[in-house]
């Protein structure tokens, strides 16, 4: 098992799932509670650069809270910060600790030379995406220091981000309200998306299925935005922010639709590129009349094209 040191300053690694377990199980006191709050801050607000990586524990109640809070662009920007923060302590350990602390996050690991290592493709596929800009050799990805270090901060944001959402009569929460609270009233609000001038985002359809979308048919509702956000041209970046506010937007039901679901579409429509389609949006019961009439804005200018593409080829 990795030392102990290692786990405080990098908690999201495997081995601290066993010490969680069997060592870190006391309810926290005041004391503890405030610097969790103070990391989940930082963290939020993006302060990358601290110096004060805290502990396991410090940790484990900072990321409870966040997800208590049941808001995934909090949650998000926790992520992005830690990964981030974990990435560029990464760069200044020693050979020997930068290889004990990638290994346990990549059981195949392999240093080639100084510079460059391997980890498997089962390795590399369950953090990243893409595989065009490296080098792989009997079935293992090539990747020199630096890309290395960026897969370890894409695999950290994946375990970070992931979780179970904690039902809403759980005892933690009862345990943790005052916690809740006082995170929440220092945190920044979270960015509202409420205009579009984006061709897509902007149609009646579109923005109905962002607003609010009942159990059945999110994911249909979560492609048509991924669409839409692709089609106007968004970043992938901005195209995240837009599906956190759908994801909050589509309630805590008893199957809640989750960000990973949404951010897996996200990325087969980047990938894909496939094309809006009212008819799609009729079929999955997302055009309905009282949202949209027929034909709309889109398909008028979609006609139009259709009608001087013909008038030409006459």
């Amino acid at each position: 098992m990795i030392e102990r040191r290692l786990i405080d300053k990098y908690p999201f690694l495997p081995d601290s799932k066993a010490i969680i377990g069997e060592r870190e199980g006391l309810v926290p006191d005041s004391i503890e509670r405030e610097k969790a709050i103070g990391r989940a801050i930082d963290s939020v607000k993006a302060n990358a650069q601290t110096n004060d990586f805290g502990n396991l524990r410090t940790f484990t109640l900072s990321k409870l809270l966040i997800c208590l809070l049941d808001n995934d662009y909090y949650l998000m920007k926790f992520a992005q910060t830690e990964s981030s923060r974990a990435a560029s302590n990464l760069r200044e350990e020693s050979d020997w600790d930068f290889l004990k602390i990638v290994g346990s996050m990549f059981t195949s690991l392999e240093k080639i030379d100084e510079e460059t290592f391997a980890i498997s493709l089962i390795d590399f596929l369950n953090s990243s995406n893409g595989m065009e800009q490296y080098q792989i050799n009997k079935g293992k990805i090539i990747l020199n220091r630096e890309q290395l270090i960026g897969t370890f901060r894409k695999a950290t944001y994946g375990k970070i981000r992931n979780f179970n959402r904690i039902p809403q009569d759980s005892q933690v929460r009862v345990m943790f309200k005052d916690d809740i609270e006082n995170l929440l009233s220092r945190l920044p609000k979270p960015p509202i998306i409420s205009s579009y001038s984006g061709k897509y985002l902007s149609l009646p359809c579109v923005k109905n299925a962002l607003a609010h979308t009942p159990e059945g048919k999110r994911y249909y509702a979560c492609l048509s935005i991924c669409i839409a956000c692709k089609k106007d041209g968004l970043s992938v970046e901005n195209a995240n922010g837009i599906l956190e506010q759908f994801v909050n937007n589509s309630g805590k039901t008893s199957h809640p639709f989750t960000i990973k679901e949404a951010l897996a579409t996200l990325n087969w429509v980047y990938k894909k590129n496939p094309n809006f389609s009212c008819k799609m949006q009729r079929a999955n019961g997302l055009a309905t009349p009282d949202i949209c009439k027929s034909p709309c804005t889109y398909e008028s200018s979609r006609i139009k094209i259709n009608r001087v593409n013909k008038s030409t080829d006459a």
